[in-house]
């Protein structure tokens, strides 16, 4: 993404996703996953900017190929952790985005 003028804001961006999500407690599990990340539906100047534009798409699916974190493999005693990844090192990894929002949208 890319910040711009004639960009979409976080804001335009839920409503297009909740647009998506016909069942009630798909929206719910959505509305309530924006809370868990600390976005409270009352934040005007979070939810308006920056605008940005998206450059492009990438789509991953998340297996045994795809660097993680696995619960079963880290000790019990790490309760919290966090990691980043160089998405430009996984690019042989990446599948068609309208594939898997196809798929999610099905569950849904």
């Amino acid at each position: 993404m890319v910040e711009g003028p004639d960009g979409e804001c976080l804001d335009d961006m839920i409503q297009s996703i909740a647009k998506l999500l016909l069942r009630e407690a798909a929206r719910r599990s959505f509305e309530n996953a924006l809370l868990r990340r600390g976005l409270m539906p009352d934040d005007a100047t979070a939810r308006s900017t920056p605008r940005a534009l998206i450059r492009s798409l990438k789509a991953f699916p998340v297996n045994v190929s795809f660097p993680r974190l696995v619960r079963s493999s880290v000790p019990s005693a790490v309760i919290e952790a966090e990691y980043l990844l160089e998405l430009r090192a996984l690019d042989h990894l990446s599948v068609e985005a309208d594939a898997v929002l196809s798929a999610f949208a099905e569950q849904q």
